[in-house]
């Protein structure tokens, strides 16, 4: 992997290798009959009525074990480090929390942060590793980040790329376009938190 370290976020490229990758690739083709549009959930939140506050699919971690056991090898050992980025308490984890993430045309996610409520409390890191098929056939999707008492940053999600930040900062996801609609066309991220070990998860989380 490769560093780009801003001051309000770390930017990993060159996450996995070409086979993993491609293996990630191909299983992302096999997942398309299990993602799901949590839009009864989405509704709860709405913000009025036909507006939610995300708009997306998912697949959740029970769906991908060898992508959290992954991710987990590669975040956990790095946990002092994003501690001393983000002016964080040092904390232990032993866990991550993960989800596939999908956007299609038209999808988005407003402002929010990870760990606003007590629900939420164990997430101490978020990270989310972009991908996608090549060529590349949607636009937007940037991941913007509100710092506070600074100017909003917006990061274009790039293939084989990991965002790591603060989940206490407001931030969201830009509309998709996506003129084809279709599954592989889509904008796909592995979006998740690093666990503190000492807070109990609450796995109802809806996030």
């Amino acid at each position: 992997m490769i560093l780009n370290k801003s001051e309000f976020y770390l930017q990993y490229t060159d996450v996995l290798n070409v086979d993993a990758l491609n293996n990630l690739l191909n299983a992302t083709i096999s997942f398309e009959d299990k993602i799901t549009d949590p839009s009864s959930k989405a509704q709860m939140f709405a913000l009025k009525p036909g507006l939610t506050y995300r708009k997306s699919s998912l697949l959740y971690e029970e769906d991908i074990p060898e992508y959290k056991a992954m991710f987990k090898d590669i975040l956990l050992p790095l946990v002092p480090f994003f501690c001393s980025c983000f002016n964080l308490t040092p904390f232990e984890s032993n866990d991550i929390e993960i989800k596939l993430t999908m956007h299609n045309d038209g999808d988005y996610f407003l402002w929010h942060n990870d760990n606003g409520n007590q629900e939420a409390s164990s997430r101490s890191v978020t990270f989310v590793y972009y991908y996608y098929f090549e060529p590349k056939m949607f636009s937007g999707g940037e991941l913007v980040i509100y710092p506070p008492g600074a100017k909003p940053v917006a990061i274009t999600p790039l293939n084989n790329s990991m965002i790591v930040f603060n989940p206490s900062m407001m931030h969201e996801v830009k509309p998709v376009i996506c003129p084809g609609k279709l599954y592989p066309q889509s904008r796909f991220a592995l979006t998740g938190w690093i666990l503190n070990k000492a807070i109990p998860r609450n796995r109802e989380v809806y996030l």
